[in-house]
Order: structure tokens, then sequence, then C-alpha cells
């Protein structure tokens, strides 16, 4: 069975893996990001399990980390994004997380059952 497309979905949306794609969309934003992983709340116990990783995490230069939170519309927490980069970038890491919060945001919006 097709399923339908929207025209307002992020480009970046597959609806049979929305975590998987943005993920893989995020680790392309630039070419300083090393890893990416998405991170899962778990409502159990309020605890974080990734749910979706690309790049390598064991690189032998310290490494920046940012992680960039994705809430609910009431604040409440959904996940996060985790981004390890090269330490020596600053103009293009800026840059691109402009772009990753707003994947935060549309994966709010988008966000799995």
């Amino acid at each position: 069975m097709r399923s339908k497309i929207s025209p307002d979905w992020p480009v970046w949306y597959n609806p049979l893996s929305p975590i998987g794609s943005a993920t893989r969309y995020v680790m392309g934003l630039s070419p300083w990001f090393e890893w990416v992983g998405i991170y899962t709340i778990r409502r159990s116990g309020l605890k974080f399990r990734l749910a979706a990783d690309i790049g390598s995490s064991q690189r032998g230069i310290k490494r920046n980390s940012v992680v960039v939170p994705i809430n609910d519309k009431n604040g409440s927490p959904l996940g996060k994004i985790c981004i390890n980069s090269d330490p020596f970038i600053r103009k293009t890491k800026d840059q691109s997380l402009n772009e990753v919060n707003k994947v935060a945001r549309e994966l709010r919006d988008l966000w799995p059952e």
C-alpha cells in the first residue's frame, strides 16, 4: 500500500523512518559533524534511549558536544539530538545549529507515537 505524501512535510522527512531520516539529514548539515544521535524518552522511567545514530563517536581528537532538546508543545521532553563535532570550527557550527533547532521543532510536530 502506498502512503500519501504531504507537501507540508519537511524535505528530510520519511514517514517509514522519521527519526532515522532526521538523523541522516542532521549529519549532512555540516562536514564538521562527526557523530549525530537522536535519543527518545522511555515514558516508564523517563530515561533516554538511543533511537538512531550515524558517524563515528570514537574519534581520537577532542570533540565539542551539542545537545538540542526535542520537547512537546507543553515543554515536556520527547527526546534530544546530540552532536559531536570537530572542535576547531565555530561559524559553520553556529549556522548549522540553527537548522538543527528547526529539525527539532519539525520532529516535535511529526513525533512518532
